[in-house]
């Protein structure tokens, strides 16, 4: 099968160019994989060209020899849909799950993206504990960054005031939300966010973005889609109670 006629990447292409277009993902602004199945890479294996192994920065044996579509580094997610082979690619991991090596895209020679670590350990921590989560996706939503700056970086009061503004919230995050203030390093980030993807589908990095995993494309747009009208919503209504009301005055009051 040619590689791009394939449910998974359609899916996958799809969802980058819905972060696009939402405003959720700007230039450089975001990344996205997909642990890819079993069946889905006998259906493309034959446009498959392995390179050369390359070191991974973490190892994550749990995922040896599993295959994944990524993003590329510096590249928009405007470009993905008219031009794929050079703005993503499909990896595999070697037998110990410490290298990996391009197997499709990235033509132009660029790399995956530079968060690909991050994004591996999510995808171990969500099969490690039998979740079906195939996807992990970040963004930068304008409102839910927004509400960061507003709210108490406290899990549980963040949740609650999406759910009160959205019915619709309280099903894409039956967990809540999880919530790490800014100011911590990289490799405390990646701690956290491992720590809580285990328990939640969403994990907000506070004036930052948002990280969201999810059984497949279309769950994972709906929860974010979800999200961001609530977050949406909710800053509205904070503009009206704290703004100041502004009238045109008439000539006799001038």
């Amino acid at each position: 099968m040619n590689f791009l006629y394939a449910d998974f990447v359609n899916g996958f292409i799809r969802l980058a160019n819905d972060g696009w277009e939402h405003n959720w993902n700007e230039r450089h602004g975001g990344n996205l994989s997909y642990r890819v199945k079993a069946r889905e890479v006998e259906d493309v294996k034959e446009e498959l060209q392995p390179g050369e192994w390359e070191p991974l920065l973490v190892s994550v044996p749990e995922l040896a020899e599993e295959f994944f579509l990524v993003t590329c580094e510096d590249i928009s997610f405007r470009d993905i849909m008219d031009a794929p082979r050079e703005t993503i690619c499909m990896i595999e991991l070697d037998k110990e799950g410490r290298r990996y090596r391009k197997v499709w895209g990235a033509e132009t020679g660029i790399e995956p993206t530079l968060s690909l670590p991050i994004h591996l350990l999510c995808h171990r921590e969500r099969k490690s504990i039998g979740k079906n989560a195939r996807v992990v996706y970040h963004a930068h939503p304008s409102n839910l960054i927004t509400l960061t700056y507003y709210l108490p970086l406290k899990s549980d009061k963040f949740t609650q005031e999406l759910v009160k503004i959205s019915a619709e919230c309280e099903k894409v995050i039956p967990n809540g939300v999880a919530i790490i203030p800014w100011k911590v390093t990289g490799k405390e980030n990646s701690s956290l966010t491992t720590e809580y993807i285990r328990e939640h589908d969403v994990v907000i990095w506070a004036h930052h973005g948002v990280i969201i995993t999810g059984d497949d494309f279309s769950l994972v747009f709906g929860a974010m889609h979800a999200l961001e009208k609530a977050a949406e919503i909710l800053v509205k209504l904070l503009i009206l109670e704290t703004g100041k009301k502004v009238e045109i005055k008439t000539e006799e009051e001038r």
